[in-house]
């Protein structure tokens, strides 16, 4: 079995540059690409553009997470989307947070299902 490196983005470009490079290379939907662009974003807006994703851990990812939920209401499938493109852009980095990363449900909100 032939070994496969690691795609890994021009570290030169910027941060939302790097992640549609790395979409790119992986063939991720145009729309995900987007959408994923679009969380990440809202993240860094959520803490004023101050830090970067990779230095973040859980308490931020989870304290963005609640905030989705509590103040904008948004469903728990969103907030999963929110956290997968938000994990996407850390992981991208190569830099993994040590811990556990939040889960939807962690945040108070259970998932929908019909008795």
């Amino acid at each position: 079995m032939e070994d496969k490196k690691k795609f890994k983005p021009d570290k030169n470009h910027k941060l939302m540059d790097q992640v549609r490079e790395t979409m790119r290379y992986y063939h991720y939907a145009y729309r995900t690409e987007q959408t994923y662009c679009d969380w990440i974003k809202r993240f860094l807006a959520f803490y004023g553009m101050s830090r970067h994703p990779s230095a973040m851990g859980a308490p931020e990812v989870e304290r963005y997470l609640s905030h989705l939920a509590e103040k904008q209401g948004v469903a728990a499938s969103t907030q999963r989307q929110a956290l997968n493109a938000i994990s996407f852009s850390t992981a991208m980095c190569s830099t993994l947070i040590s811990g556990r990363w939040p889960r939807c449900a962690a945040s108070g909100i259970a998932s929908r299902r019909r008795s």
